[in-house]
């Protein structure tokens, strides 16, 4: 398990993140709402033996990448609609 900015963040593969600790570090509540955006072969299900729950969502980088700018994005989007009223 890797720790960025006093987060747990689980890595499977090196490259590969578990799609719920990101979401929790990135503030975003519905997994499922945000995975919508990921392509497949940016994300898969991987059994991880260290947790409870046995099957998880892992996604790569890129996925990670993603999220953030779909959040930035909607951020931005929200603050522009503001600005304009």
């Amino acid at each position: 398990m890797q720790c960025f900015y006093d987060n747990n963040i689980r890595t499977v593969k090196d490259v590969w993140f578990v799609a719920k600790d990101i979401c929790n570090l990135l503030g975003l509540k519905n997994i499922t709402t945000a995975l919508k955006f990921i392509p497949d072969k940016w994300k898969s299900v991987e059994h991880i033996t260290c947790d409870y729950n046995n099957h998880m969502i892992i996604i790569s980088t890129a996925a990670f990448y993603k999220l953030i700018l779909v959040l930035k994005m909607n951020t931005f989007k929200n603050q522009f609609i503001f600005v304009y009223k």
